[in-house]
């Protein structure tokens, strides 16, 4: 397919908005209220000794873990328990600790979604959808497992996979089984566009998750949308479904990773002047999530962030869809920290941006932003051995965490990128890098 033919079919999906509102007016009958009711959710973080998900006797209450709703934290007690608000909709998790792992034998048991009565039915949504997860249980139990994790560790750092078929979700498998044989990484991230639209491939995509072996991380993008949602509440129901939480974080080693969704979409039928219905923005409740989240954490440790949209863009910096609306409030909160890095995905160009107290990071060195290469190119276009357009190649991304941040917030010298083909526009590029279409 030309790239002429690959813009012509992700464009009439990104720009459903443009139509007329006069033309949708069906679905405006569909919206529903929002309820912002809360209940009191409560439960324990145990140490699973036995690694089958269920608490036994002998499994001890963990003190001092953090569980969120994804605004608030709260810290367990001396015998592991916690009690946190939590509205319809929310995802509740457990925060894991270094030296600890959520995965049990059967499943990563991390988080818990609440909401009772799934997908309102009146929205009429085709695409993937929730089912009612019932009224909250007495208590919700999260089992956490011992796992010995070095202080030097590599992470391999995806974007934009973005598979529109089941043909190039086969692309998708033969990038991630050929990365994960070659590294002895902790775990992967997966930084959004996860799919091109088609959520009904999320279910193979975490059979392929499960071939690799690997632990896998993920923050949500613009193609990872329930994109005939009228109202932008339910945006990510396929999401919440098949992955989980749409922000979160997580520990390992000396290290804190934070997720976050900062794709603001304004709903099925609203459109921006470009065309897109969508901008960057992180939103106050995920900027509390930070706040919240750093005060638990040692000045001196590692933060590294992790999002779709850049927080800032080369391609075009005046888009909103492109770049991310309140970063200096995000920067802000990270101002006080020496050490702190981002990473995001979504143009299918390789970025690196310096943020200094212009842009609301207020310390001598600059926050290092790196937007990552598109794992899937110009979406898998090019001759069948290159997986590529003559624009933009496919590609990843291994980060090395050093024994020792105070000398080094990540080794970028160390940074790896699997390259497909020979043309121009490698995964070490700091120039500005023309994109292939519309992300």
């Amino acid at each position: 397919m030309s790239d002429q033919g690959l813009l012509t079919r992700r464009r009439a999906i990104a720009m459903i908005g443009a139509a007329a509102a006069g033309a949708l007016l069906w679905p405006r009958k569909a919206e529903t209220a929002i309820d912002t009711r809360f209940k009191f959710a409560q439960g324990t973080v145990f140490e699973d000794q036995s690694g089958d998900g269920r608490r036994s006797p002998g499994d001890r209450g963990l003190a001092g873990i953090m569980v969120s709703n994804g605004t608030d934290i709260v810290t367990t007690d001396e015998d592991g328990r916690w009690s946190l608000r939590v509205r319809n909709g929310d995802s509740l998790f457990v925060i894991t600790p270094p030296q600890w792992t959520s995965a049990t034998r059967h499943r990563a048991a991390f988080s818990y979604l609440y909401q009772p009565d799934g997908t309102p039915a009146a929205l009429q949504l085709r695409s993937p959808s929730l089912n009612p997860t019932g009224e909250l249980p007495a208590s919700i139990d999260f089992p956490l497992m011992r796992q010995p994790q070095p202080r030097c560790f590599e992470a391999l750092l995806f974007a934009d996979t973005q598979a529109a078929d089941a043909k190039e979700l086969g692309y998708v498998r033969e990038v991630l089984l050929s990365a994960t044989a070659q590294t002895d990484a902790a775990f992967a991230i997966n930084h959004g566009d996860v799919m091109a639209d088609d959520l009904t491939l999320f279910p193979e995509y975490l059979r392929i998750l499960r071939e690799t072996g690997m632990a896998w991380h993920h923050c949500p993008g613009n193609h990872d949308m329930n994109l005939d949602a009228i109202n932008p509440r339910y945006a990510f129901e396929a999401w919440k479904r098949f992955i989980g939480p749409t922000n979160y974080a997580f520990q390992y080693a000396g290290a804190t990773f934070i997720l976050l969704n900062n794709v603001d979409y304004f709903g099925c039928g609203a459109a921006t002047a470009g065309g897109r219905a969508y901008r960057g923005r992180i939103g106050n409740n995920q900027l509390q999530f930070v706040a919240n989240v750093l005060r638990n954490v040692s000045p001196e440790a590692l933060v590294v962030v992790s999002m779709h949209i850049p927080l800032a863009s080369f391609d075009d910096p005046d888009s909103a869809s492109d770049s991310t609306v309140d970063r200096g409030a995000f920067l802000e909160l990270l101002s006080n920290r020496p050490h702190t890095v981002s990473f995001s995905g979504h143009s299918h160009t390789t970025e690196h941006h310096y943020f200094g107290p212009r842009e609301g990071f207020c310390r001598d060195v600059p926050h290092h932003h790196h937007v990552l290469t598109a794992a899937c190119g110009s979406w898998w276009s090019g001759p069948r051995c290159a997986r590529r357009s003559d624009r933009r190649q496919s590609g990843w991304n291994a980060e090395r965490v050093p024994c020792s941040v105070g000398r080094r917030k990540l080794l970028h010298d160390a940074l790896r990128s699997v390259r497909r083909g020979d043309g121009p526009g490698g995964a070490h590029s700091h120039a500005r890098r023309g994109r292939a279409g519309t992300a």
